[in-house]
């Protein structure tokens, strides 16, 4: 229970919902949500990975995995995607026993299909997001990433707000969408403050895999003697080790490591 955090906005939510007479609604959302999270937990555990904790959020629920940016990109495509893929599996599957649309049965396939799609947005913080992070990160840098995708997040963010007034005007009392492009909003920073916080530990966990005798990739850079350390990390990511080649004039006027360059990030 101690890996378990159920937020106040989430139990408002139960509690409203059930309320309103929609508790059946609601536990086939909680139960749509749970068997989502909970392949993300199944792969995470046969990858090797350990939860920290499982968060029970208004737009569903979030499982954190101890030291996951230092897994391979394949785990972590495998575990980002498992999620969003199980949920088109079953919804699929259900609709072939589907017999009245009106029905639970029906609520709880197209549910499904809802949710593992929406996951596959590439916007922080569905698991798309992770996905799209990974993907730019190697090509460009975590950081750079990161920024391009909360611009996205952002866009998504605004376009479900006004998706969700439409959804207002035409069905009166179901403000669900509108929710969820609010609260998207409120927590794009929180999302990039966290991602950037894994990204300068895993820093730290690649110096502590190569002393351990492990052996990681490596990438090069090339920059110029003027520029500064916080540019030059932005295009660090998560799988590679990097070292930085100081250019000047033509020449190569010397070589520093990863570490060098956060380590001077900070002390600026």
């Amino acid at each position: 229970m101690k890996k378990l955090k159920f937020t106040t906005s989430f139990l408002a939510v139960a509690m409203l919902m059930i309320a309103l007479d929609l508790k059946e609604q609601f536990f086939i959302i909680f139960l749509i949500v749970t068997l989502h999270e909970f392949t993300h937990v199944f792969f995470a555990k046969l990858f090797g990975l350990k939860i920290k904790k499982i968060t029970f959020l208004p737009m569903g629920e979030v499982a954190e995995f101890e030291n996951i940016e230092v897994a391979s990109p394949f785990k972590r495509f495998i575990i980002f995607v498992s999620g969003p893929l199980m949920n088109l599996i079953i919804g699929m599957s259900t609709l072939f026993f589907v017999r009245n649309k009106e029905g639970l049965l029906y609520f709880f396939a197209m549910g499904n299909m809802m949710i593992g799609t929406f996951n596959l947005i590439p916007a922080f913080p569905f698991d798309g997001g992770r996905i799209l992070q990974m993907v730019l990160g190697n090509l460009n840098g975590i950081l750079n990433a990161n920024k391009i995708i909360v611009k996205i997040s952002s866009v998504v963010s605004w376009i479900l707000v006004l998706v969700g007034i439409l959804q207002v005007v035409l069905f009166p009392f179901n403000i669900s969408i509108f929710c969820c492009g609010i609260y998207l909003r409120k927590i794009i920073q929180t999302e990039k403050l966290k991602m950037t916080f894994e990204f300068y530990k895993n820093m730290v966990a690649k110096s502590t895999k190569i002393k351990n005798g492990n052996i990681v990739k490596v990438k090069t850079l090339v920059v110029a003697e003027n520029i500064s350390e916080r540019e030059i990390v932005q295009h660090f990511s998560f799988d590679y080790y990097h070292m930085v080649y100081m250019w000047n004039q033509g020449e190569i006027k010397k070589v520093v490591t990863e570490e060098e360059i956060v380590k001077k990030c900070f002390e600026g």
